[in-house]
């Protein structure tokens, strides 16, 4: 179901400890949801290209899963999105792709939550898991947590050459013991890399 076939250790850990709320930050056409809806009680699925909003929406949404038509960022507010790429691939609030000079197909504006503002739609329940693929902007949604709501969550992040904003990042939130795999696909960029980050605190 997921195409990062390598992956599997860290869906592995992904489950290990409960499974309440699952956050799939930068959905695209859904396949980490519709894993995530496997799994967990509940999902909320971040995804802002309307392109694949319809694609999810047509593979069909899952019945305990949500999905907004926002972005995640480092306040709440607005913001530039650009529309790359074919079926929405290489898309973000980004000004620019990290691998290569993609141009936008078109900008648009975009509401923009933090993850403080989802844990706030949970404020009765955890949020255990969230994955990041944000085509370069992770730092940005990372910023977004100022208090302690994410202590007992794991992360699955797929970072774009952005080792040193995502380290800062969790540094600042405490984070140390984190588990990197290289992308694996053929084409992939060598800072192409995906990351596992257990929580701070064991989950209650």
């Amino acid at each position: 179901m997921i195409d990062e076939w390598f992956l599997t250790e860290f869906q592995e850990l992904g489950l290990r400890g409960p499974r309440r709320v699952a956050s799939d930050v930068g959905a695209n056409m859904g396949q980490w949801s519709r894993w995530m809806a496997l799994h967990f009680d509940q999902v909320l699925a971040i995804e802002p290209d309307a392109r694949a909003r319809q694609l999810f929406c047509a593979a069909g949404t899952p019945r305990h899963c949500a999905l907004l038509p926002v972005a995640c960022g480092r306040e709440v507010g607005t913001a530039e999105f650009y529309s790359r790429g074919h079926m929405s691939e290489q898309s973000s609030i980004s000004p620019e792709h990290p691998f290569e000079p993609l141009p936008a197909n078109s900008v648009s504006a975009v509401t923009v939550v933090t993850l403080d503002h989802v844990a706030d739609l949970f404020r009765h329940t955890v949020i255990d898991l969230v994955k990041i693929d944000v085509e370069g902007a992770e730092a940005d949604v990372l910023a977004g947590i100022r208090g302690d709501a994410f202590r007992h969550a794991r992360f699955i992040i797929e970072i774009h050459d952005r080792d040193r904003q995502v380290g800062e990042e969790l540094q600042r939130l405490g984070y140390s013991d984190i588990r990197i795999k290289p992308n694996q696909h053929p084409s992939a960029h060598k800072s192409h890399k995906w990351i596992f980050v257990p929580p701070l605190e064991e989950p209650q």
